[in-house]
């Protein structure tokens, strides 16, 4: 049996075992919990495995679930070049590597993403796990109100 806090996992597929070791593959519950407590996105809770047959051998950890990062602020420049994006808590920057600059892997490509380049393309640089800075291209046309929706399962 594996539990995550109070619930129970969603899937447990036993991989290989031999009389020492067994290694398992489990899937978590989803965890939607308006009332826990979530510190920088995070909530731990206890990961417990029981052997069913030998409720004497048992293992457990600390299990962490993670809110999706949201978008905490937006500040464009004195200029209008570019946008500094900070999110509530740390990012895997959308997988994105330290020379890739495309902001479609950030922004659904619709028109207010069209909006973001023009004559050049513009440049999307995360400078923290917490900030991406948005250059925007030549003649860019983007305007306050105009809205940029974050692609759901990249930046995570």
């Amino acid at each position: 049996t594996v539990t995550f806090g109070s619930e129970g996992a969603l899937g447990v597929v036993v991989v290989s075992s031999t009389a020492t070791l067994t290694v398992l593959s489990i899937t978590p519950p989803s965890y939607s919990c308006a009332s826990c407590a979530y510190a920088a996105g995070e909530a731990a809770v206890d990961m417990g495995v029981v052997l069913r047959t030998d409720t004497s051998r048992a293992a457990s950890s600390r299990f962490s679930f993670w809110t999706p990062p949201v978008i905490s602020s937006i500040a464009m420049n004195q200029l209008g070049l570019q946008l500094a994006v900070t999110f509530d808590h740390a990012t895997d920057r959308a997988g994105m590597t330290a020379t890739d600059q495309s902001c479609a892997h950030v922004f659904v490509a619709d028109a207010a993403f069209a909006k973001l380049s023009a004559i050049t393309p513009a440049k999307c640089v995360w400078t923290t796990a917490l900030t991406l800075n948005v250059m925007l291209g030549v003649g860019a046309t983007l305007l306050p109100g105009d809205t940029l929706t974050l692609h759901a399962t990249r930046v995570r």
